[in-house]
């Protein structure tokens, strides 16, 4: 999949999965003049797994599995209008544990629009999920849901300063009656003004407010609508720049919960560093925040993501990447405990196949450690990726 994140790397910056693990790099829909890039992508592979379940040391149980990907990128646009749009899939299946068998598909796409002083924006993605992706959601086998996001953004240039105002919605639907109760809209709205020289670094203040609203109650899972305002300021580096950051620090609250308002630090950290001529790069992102939960009220999470990729030469290229998320649950369903801690560690490595301008790919092999409060799991794979 590591081909499949690079085709795709220009997200829009708008529908990043805020909340998720996975955090888009520092960078804007790129420049693609008046021509149009058309990528695709086929996957295929093959390993073990220690532990499809999650489950503790008593109920674990290994197996084999395969793994299958594909996916079609298209950037494109001129001097004012810039588009990209990407659909990828992966499915995993397992020699004897079928239960754990699973598919996810997302589609994602953003316009943007821009002149000297007025830039608009408009991001969108719908992902069908099934393996679980945060740490509250460990607690279910399979969690198949559907996850719909919409963000308009418009900025203002006014001399040395920028003003900002963006939406997010993200709707989450769960496909089992029975879960019904976890279905919910988390939407806010923001103010962002920022302030430095055009190309250099600028400081920034942004306000949001917003909240999650749940569809349905359920008096065996109560689940309560609440409010959530954060302000926070910090600093912005140029994106084109080799060194890309973003640091906001400031202040979040929680109202209307059923357990009693919260209120914390918010904070948050994304950089994308460049060494050797672009033969390696370094990223690191860190986010604290509240949100809504699978096991509780809600809760307040902190998530860590390392990651390392190394090009060694024309043929050769390694990577490795550390994930955490520690969440406190306010709340907590019965058996769920007040916090929970998540780690996984990957390392892998590639050999680069075929020739540029026609079909092209990998020969890939890694390993992912996932370790959490209750259990341990290791997942070796091998495979091809294909790219043209």
């Amino acid at each position: 999949m590591v081909s499949l994140a690079a085709a795709f790397a220009p997200a829009a910056r708008a529908v990043e999965s805020s909340g998720r693990f996975e955090f888009a790099p520092v960078v804007e829909v790129p420049e693609a003049g008046d021509a149009r890039r058309l990528r695709a992508m086929l996957g295929f592979g093959t390993g073990y797994d220690s532990n499809p379940g999650r489950a503790d040391d008593a109920a674990r149980d290994s197996d084999g599995l395969v793994n299958m990907a594909g996916g079609v990128s298209l950037i494109g646009g001129n001097s004012r209008l810039r588009y990209s749009a990407a659909t990828e899939a992966r499915a995993r299946r397992f020699f004897d544990r079928d239960d754990f068998d699973f598919e996810e598909l997302v589609l994602r796409g953003k316009a943007l629009f821009a002149t000297q002083r007025l830039r608009l924006g408009l991001g969108a993605s719908h992902a069908l999920r099934a393996d679980p992706v945060d740490v509250d959601e460990l607690f279910f086998p399979l969690l198949e849901r559907s996850e719909t996001v919409l963000a308009p953004e418009a900025e203002l240039t006014m001399g040395g300063a920028v003003l900002g105002v963006g939406y997010r919605s993200a709707i989450a639907d769960y496909d089992k009656a029975t879960l019904s109760y976890l279905d919910h809209t988390d939407s806010w709205t923001s103010l962002d003004l920022s302030w430095g020289r055009a190309g250099a670094s600028r400081y920034f203040v942004r306000l949001e407010t917003g909240g999650v609203d749940y569809d349905v109650f359920d008096v065996a899972h109560p689940r309560v609508d609440f409010d959530r305002d954060r302000i926070y300021a910090g600093l912005r580096t140029p994106t084109e720049s080799r060194q890309s950051l973003e640091l906001g620090l400031g202040y979040f609250a929680v109202d209307g919960a059923p357990s009693g308002d919260d209120e914390g630090l918010f904070a948050t950290v994304r950089t994308t560093r460049l060494f050797g001529e672009g033969s390696s790069a370094l990223e690191l992102a860190y986010v604290r925040d509240a949100e809504a939960s699978a096991t509780a009220e809600f809760k307040t999470a902190s998530r860590v993501v390392v990651r390392y990729a190394r090009k060694v030469n024309m043929l050769w290229n390694w990577s490795a990447g550390y994930r955490a998320q520690f969440a406190d649950l306010t709340g907590p369903d019965v058996p769920a405990e007040d916090s929970i801690a998540y780690h996984a560690l990957d390392f892998g490595v590639g050999r680069a196949l075929g020739s540029p301008g026609r079909w092209r790919g990998r020969l890939h092999a890694g390993t992912r450690m996932e370790f959490g409060d209750d259990f341990d799991r290791v997942v070796l794979t091998v495979g091809a990726d294909l790219v043209r």
